[in-house]
């Protein structure tokens, strides 16, 4: 299931600014199933289970890591690249259904925040940051609720056998 959440997070990584998307509080954090933009990486059979995921918040922001099983860098990266697709799509005003996670990560591109992807041979590092207080604040609150979101689903997982 921690493999699960992880690629879960992931689809945050990679949302472009979605002009189209209001943050919602009253969406799922996580939802693999009908959210738009996360749907891409479970359509990729095993991707999920081959990937780990953290994010911490740094001084102004936060950095991501995803790690991902090398025989699974190729569902990786198409994956990848429709999520961009969508993202496209998004900016060009069609709407589709998207969990908070997605919703929020969106919302804090369009207020300014700055996203950098680096490709290392340790994994799939992402940055983003702000020199404005307020977001650097609301970037805090999104990795905050998106630890505590993943920590409640692990905790409800724990010992089931399909894990």
């Amino acid at each position: 299931m921690k493999k699960l959440l992880t690629a879960i997070v992931f689809c945050g990584l990679l949302v472009a600014p979605l002009a189209s998307v209001s943050a919602g509080q009253d969406k799922a954090w996580f939802d693999m199933e009908n959210c738009g933009m996360c749907k891409n990486m479970s359509a990729e059979k095993g991707l999920m289970e081959n990937m780990q995921w953290e994010s911490h918040a740094i001084e102004n922001g936060m950095i991501s890591v995803t790690t991902v099983n090398p025989d699974y860098e190729e569902a990786f990266a198409r994956s990848h690249k429709k999520m961009e697709e969508t993202g496209a799509l998004l900016m060009k005003g069609e709407k589709m259904d998207l969990c908070g996670f997605c919703q929020s990560f969106g919302s804090l591109m369009m207020s300014g925040a700055k996203m950098e992807n680096v490709e290392s041979k340790a994994g799939h590092i992402m940055l983003m940051t702000s020199s404005n207080p307020e977001v650097v604040k609301n970037i805090h609150a999104h990795v905050k609720r998106t630890n505590a979101e993943m920590a409640k689903m692990m905790n409800s997982h724990e010992g089931h056998s399909h894990d």
